[in-house]
């Protein structure tokens, strides 16, 4: 005669083993062996179908590891026009300094920098014999 609690709450072959030892010992050692299987026994839950063992979830993490980048990669590669367009981000390539290539271009490049720096010399020697201050010996 099966015990109709125990089936509830155990698996066939553990209400098999249980009724056994019933027969064959006292019910103080039955209690206590339902006891230490009651504490030992899963809980059900509704995520005991996702169980995975050690090696598969560390697939898992691989595996989340290694395309989460690529894919934030892909979707950030593909209609970058489109995403990331900010008018006027960009400064308008007529104002921006142009570099000399050609070799007449570098030295008139080179002629007009000296001539700003000679320009700014003699302002800032004027500025400073208005303010009283002497060049020393040593500069010139």
């Amino acid at each position: 005669m099966v015990n109709t609690k125990l089936v509830q709450k155990f698996p066939p072959e553990r209400v098999l083993l249980k009724q056994q030892s019933r027969e064959k010992s006292n019910p103080m050692d039955l209690s206590l062996a339902v006891l230490c299987t009651s504490i030992h026994t899963p809980k059900v839950t509704m995520f005991n179908r996702f169980r995975m063992s050690r090696s598969t979830f560390e697939l898992a993490k691989f595996s989340f590891y290694l395309l989460t980048p690529i894919s934030i990669m892909y979707y950030v590669g593909i209609d970058t026009d489109k995403k990331f367009n900010v008018p006027g981000f960009w400064p308008d390539p007529n104002t921006l300094n142009k570099i000399p290539k050609e070799p007449y271009e570098i030295q008139a490049e080179l002629v007009r920098m000296r001539k700003a720096n000679l320009e700014k010399r003699k302002r800032l020697e004027e500025r400073a014999k208005e303010l009283g201050i002497e060049p020393d010996e040593e500069e010139k």
